[in-house]
């Protein structure tokens, strides 16, 4: 979301007009009185849309200075990252809050000039959105598809410049962290190294999809790949093989603490496999060299899903069973993982959060949609594990949610469908080799078709997503091609 409007119940005649002039230029705004429909949880809407919006617009007035509302709104926003505008509705700036000192406000004062100065705060909403390009949603393009959007909304998340993360995929991830870690600042070695997951994500998405026959946008994926390539080399340990950036302050982690991430190496290894399995043999080698020493002396940290689904992945990889040295650690090494991954599944919660306790409901849709995806490209050894994940496929597909005229998605921070997991859902049923096709009625499957469809069409109510959950609309070729003319 680009946009996310703090105000008081007393405020809402310029929340309102204010909200107007932000959606008539192309800004997706949250705004609680028309963004919030009937049936969903309000106060949790509000919370997770708070702390993924790239700008929170506060309007400051004696009755929001006494809402403990706008002021949790507008401290959720802050401590996730978001750009606080405060914009002054009664001339009293020095009224504001301390913690909003040191940040210009704007003022927007009933009367003839009102228009105008809420033109300057659309404008200034304007220039904070295009300089952070954190926002998960952009306007479609005329005559688009499916494709063409999903590419944009990629390009827009890589970074660009930052000479740590420079190619990687994590504007959003940052956002992500702060979700999921809460209040816990995410420190710039974890948010490099947490990077080298979305980069890898993606890279898998954006590489099959440049070797798919008749892809005119190729080469944009092209040319993201060849920085993303640049990333992951560069995050790789000269001497020792293994990548992220000695990211060894996740605090999940406990003793030993690995000096780089044994996740971090999968996914390095999976984002160089994907774009070229035989040109970076150099560099995979001593990478595969480096998890097999490491993976075998793992902490109990170092075993749940997010790290040993990917490494599950890779024991099971043509590519990489390719090099020998990896080959020959495979029969000691599989066993165990196998073991892990399938203990790190719950039966109550059908998810992978075993080693998650009191995680709220949506991480078990995270880890879901992550181990299954992680594991789809691979042929499945252990016939439990191939259980857990048509158990993981059936309570996914009871978690649908109908979204109107015949659509259907899957719901994430709250009961509200949204965009990404859907398409990543689908490329799970599509693509992966559960035979989900066969668990889910063929009618639920064209509703997801149609949601993720007309979700990308309609900038109105384009719910808040990530980018590597949107990437898999690259991969699914029903939906791809598909143009973004609402049906």
């Amino acid at each position: 979301m680009d946009c996310f409007i703090s105000y008081a119940a007393q405020d809402a005649n310029v929340a309102k007009a204010l909200f107007e002039c932000l959606q008539s230029d192309g800004i997706s705004t949250f705004l609680a009185e028309a963004s919030v429909v009937p049936g969903d949880q309000w106060a949790q809407v509000i919370q997770h849309t708070a702390c993924r919006s790239a700008v929170l617009v506060l309007l400051d007035s004696e009755f929001s200075r006494k809402s403990a509302w706008v002021q949790q709104e507008a401290g959720t926003g802050l401590a996730s990252g978001s750009i606080i505008l405060p914009v002054s509705l009664d001339g009293r700036r020095e009224l504001l809050p301390g913690w909003l000192a040191g940040i210009q406000a704007l003022e927007a004062k009933s009367g003839p000039n009102l228009q105008s100065q809420l033109e300057t705060v659309v404008n200034e909403v304007r220039r904070h959105v295009r300089s952070t390009a954190t926002a998960g949603t952009y306007r479609a393009l005329r005559d688009a598809t499916v494709a063409d959007f999903v590419l944009q909304t990629l390009a827009h998340d890589q970074f660009d410049g930052d000479t740590d993360k420079d190619g990687a995929w994590s504007r959003q991830y940052d956002r992500y962290l702060n979700i999921y870690w809460g209040t816990q600042p995410v420190r710039a070695d974890v948010s490099r190294g947490a990077s080298l997951t979305a980069t890898g994500l993606t890279a898998e998405r954006l590489a099959a999809f440049s070797r798919a026959k008749g892809n005119d946008a190729a080469g944009v994926a092209h040319r993201a790949l060849g920085r993303a390539e640049q990333f992951a080399l560069s995050s790789q340990h000269p001497t020792e093989g293994g990548f992220g950036r000695r990211s060894i302050s996740l605090p999940s982690r406990g003793p030993p603490k690995l000096e780089l991430d044994i996740r971090h190496t999968c996914w390095g290894v999976r984002t160089l496999l994907a774009i070229d399995p035989t040109a970076f043999q150099t560099f995979v080698e001593p990478a595969l060299e480096w998890l097999s020493w490491h993976a075998s002396r793992r902490g109990e940290h170092d075993r749940l899903c997010w790290t040993m689904a990917p490494l599950l992945a890779l024991l099971n990889d043509e590519r990489a069973l390719a090099i020998s040295s990896w080959g020959g650690n495979r029969s000691l090494l599989l066993p165990e993982v196998e073991h892990d991954v399938e203990r790190d599944f719950s039966g109550r919660h059908h998810a992978w959060v075993n080693g998650e306790p009191g995680k709220p409901e949506w991480v078990g849709t995270d880890n879901a949609l992550y181990v299954l995806y992680a594991l789809s490209r691979t042929a499945i050894q252990s016939a439990r594990i191939r259980d857990h994940a048509r158990l993981a496929i059936r309570h996914l597909a009871s978690r649908l949610r109908p979204a109107g005229h015949g659509q259907a998605g899957l719901p994430f921070f709250t009961d509200r469908p949204e965009v990404g997991p859907t398409a990543q859902f689908l490329e799970i049923i599509v693509m992966g080799h559960y035979g989900a096709e066969n668990l889910i009625p063929a009618k639920r499957i064209q509703e997801m078709y149609r949601f993720v469809q007309n979700s990308l069409a309609d900038t109105q109510t384009m719910p808040v997503t990530f980018p590597w959950h949107l990437g898999s609309a690259l991969v699914v070729p029903e939906l791809r091609g598909r143009s973004l003319a609402i049906e």
